[in-house]
């Protein structure tokens, strides 16, 4: 790949996983002063001193990110697709999301969620599923969270779903959609009870309002400190061969 292509399209990995090992191996360290060499990035760079320097100076770290990048987690023996209202790909990252927080906290997740934003890439294909794959899927340093919230409070949020015309979620709920009404909303084949109170999976994103989700944000949260694509990467290393199916986990009578 050529320089500028690598410093265009892996920056920002090459820069997370750089300060990541410079914290983990030294003690704190304080600039005092610093000098530098500016270099102008084009097309020609490449085949330039400057672009020789460059290259020079990357290698060692491109080399140590492209192990990193290329690590096999699992094994898809079929495409993984992003599509709503319902989709392998969706499935598979919600379940995996439940799968995570259960095995993290033990307890069990009633509803995971994730919006459809999120996902960054239309499809995970068929073949070994790479650490660089899971990094392109969840680009951003989203963590998961956890929320109780009352069956009243998850209405709104199912509302919310409803209304952007599904995201992905767990196989743990049915919910079915007539007329822009929710019919049926179905958690652990039981009917949502507004009394009740739910243990539901996010994103911190989600939690603090985005996606017009601001009636989360002024309730309480519980941070995991693990990023979502850190947490899909743990969970597919334990599920090793992964297949997502269609269930109806989202049905609009009238689409």
């Amino acid at each position: 790949m050529l320089i500028h292509e690598y410093l265009t399209k892996k920056a920002p990995i090459v820069a997370v996983l750089l300060l990541a090992l410079f914290y983990s191996c030294h003690a704190p360290r304080y600039v005092t002063s610093a000098d530098y060499q500016r270099y102008e990035i084009n097309e020609d760079t490449p085949t330039t001193a400057a672009g020789a320097d460059i290259a020079q100076l990357i290698t060692p770290y491109k080399t140590q990110v492209d192990k990193e990048m290329n690590t096999v987690v699992a094994t898809l023996p079929q495409p993984l697709i992003k599509q709503k209202i319902e989709s392998t790909l969706g499935n598979w990252l919600a379940d995996a999301i439940a799968d995570y927080v259960e095995n993290e906290t033990g307890r069990k997740v009633d509803l995971a969620i994730c919006n459809y934003g999120g996902i960054r890439i239309p499809m995970l294909s068929a073949g070994p599923l790479t650490v660089g794959d899971l990094y392109e899927l969840m680009p951003f340093d989203n963590y998961v969270v956890t929320m109780e919230l009352t069956g009243s409070t998850l209405k709104q949020l199912l509302e919310r779903i409803k209304d952007y015309g599904g995201w992905p979620v767990s196989g743990t709920l049915r919910m079915e959609v007539n007329n822009d009404q929710i019919e049926k909303a179905l958690i652990h084949q039981e009917p949502l009870s507004p009394d009740k109170t739910y243990f539901v999976a996010l994103s911190d994103y989600l939690a603090n309002g985005g996606d017009r989700l601001d009636f989360l944000s002024v309730l309480p949260h519980d941070n995991l400190n693990v990023y979502y694509r850190d947490a899909l990467i743990e969970s597919a290393k334990r599920q090793k061969e992964i297949v997502a199916t269609i269930e109806g986990r989202i049905i609009f009578q009238d689409q």
